[in-house]
């Protein structure tokens, strides 16, 4: 597990933001590092274990992917906004309205046609896997939390879906 504070540069980190994930401007300046970096850090890490079969897997993946897209771009990385495109087209969202019908017929809830309730949030997700514990909810907002949730509902899926075969 990795995880980097990103220096500001070109943007405020406003007050409801530092509220919302108690990261201040003053601690991102002094303790971040330059975005480049870390994306290329990041892009190393991807894709190694891309390379040993692994995924990208993410509770938003369309919007997280765009976003790296756009920040790989606005830093001048376009070598890496290749292998990035291709490396997200083969993650996996957790965030599957698929998924959310699956899981919520599961739980036994009467699930309608409407693909909008289907989409579920990081915490109702992990409520309906059982995995739950009081520490998710006291790290909400938090990167490195978020993904290591996503982890553990893509591993309960897994498991889910070969029990139900």
């Amino acid at each position: 597990s990795k995880s980097s504070l990103i220096q500001p540069a070109g943007f405020l980190i406003m007050q409801k933001a530092q509220e919302c994930h108690g990261i201040t401007q003053e601690s991102a300046l002094q303790n971040g590092r330059p975005l480049a970096d870390v994306l290329q850090d990041f892009m190393r890490d991807v894709s190694r274990a891309c390379s040993q079969d692994g995924r990208v897997c993410a509770h938003a993946l369309e919007f997280d992917a765009g976003v790296i897209d756009a920040e790989l771009q606005r830093c001048g990385l376009h070598d890496l906004r290749t292998s990035w495109g291709r490396i997200a087209r083969y993650g996996y969202c957790t965030m599957n309205p698929a998924v959310g019908r699956w899981l919520q017929q599961i739980a036994g809830r009467d699930v309608g046609p409407e693909t909008k309730q289907h989409i579920l949030g990081l915490t109702f997700t992990t409520r309906l896997l059982g995995l739950c514990p009081d520490s998710f909810q006291k790290r909400c907002h938090d990167a490195e939390h978020d993904a290591k949730t996503t982890r553990l509902i893509y591993a309960a899926l897994l498991e889910r879906a070969s029990v139900s075969k």
